[in-house]
């Protein structure tokens, strides 16, 4: 009876922080074969809810133990390579992705999805995109900045105006064809504690694009 006393008192003295960080050690160790033969005395709070997991462990959860490895370490494990991997770029899922506007003042705006998979906070430095829709490239730049956190899905947008030359091309093509399936490239330039990166979006197609005002542009060519 006292020993399963001694062993409920040893159950309820285990620490989570313990667990995961032995997770974490075991996790570096198999994927890049680093040791780790010292515990540091202080324990960091971890954050109780996280978006993502990398390999089964919360990525705020990861941070808050890397974040005690000196930065040559952290150089080795996340190289710049490593860093750009992890970093997941899309369209959107859900409403319009992409808006083509073929009004007098032709505009276009694509919404793409990003997420930090990575444990370090890291900041959008610049971006240029190519948009292929009916023959047509579309050109955009990003100059401001952005931070995205670890594991929060965010957005970008990128918006640009389209000429008469072009927007009256596409009108043109889609008014002989039903499908407004797209395509587009291009790539991020990020900023991070570590290093900077690049992150290249390798052509991304079967992009869906809502076209609105394209009647309008229709009559415009014809007439």
């Amino acid at each position: 009876m006292q020993a399963q006393r001694s062993r409920r008192r040893k159950l309820t003295d285990i620490n989570p922080f313990e667990i995961k960080q032995q997770a974490a050690k075991v996790a570096l160790t198999r994927r890049y074969g680093i040791s780790f033969k010292w515990k540091h005395p202080r324990q960091p709070t971890l954050p109780l809810e996280t978006s993502m997991d990398i390999h089964g462990i919360p990525i705020k959860s990861i941070w808050s133990f890397l974040r005690w490895l000196p930065v040559a370490i952290l150089r080795k494990v996340f190289p710049k390579e490593r860093l750009a991997q992890l970093q997941y770029v899309d369209v959107i899922p859900r409403h319009d992705s992409v808006v083509i506007d073929l009004s007098e003042a032709a505009t276009f705006r694509i919404v793409l999805q990003i997420i930090n998979l990575s444990p370090f906070e890291i900041e959008l430095d610049r971006a240029e995109f190519s948009f292929y829709l009916a023959g047509t490239e579309l050109k955009s730049t990003v100059l401001y900045k952005q931070p995205f956190e670890p594991g929060v899905p965010q957005h970008l947008t990128i918006s640009g105006s389209i000429s008469d030359g072009h927007a009256n091309r596409i009108g043109r093509t889609l008014a002989n064809q039903f499908d407004s399936s797209a395509a587009m490239q291009g790539w991020i330039a990020f900023n991070c504690s570590l290093h900077s990166f690049v992150r290249q979006v390798v052509h991304l197609d079967g992009v869906r694009s809502h076209i609105v005002n394209l009647e309008w542009r229709k009559n415009m060519v014809k007439g």
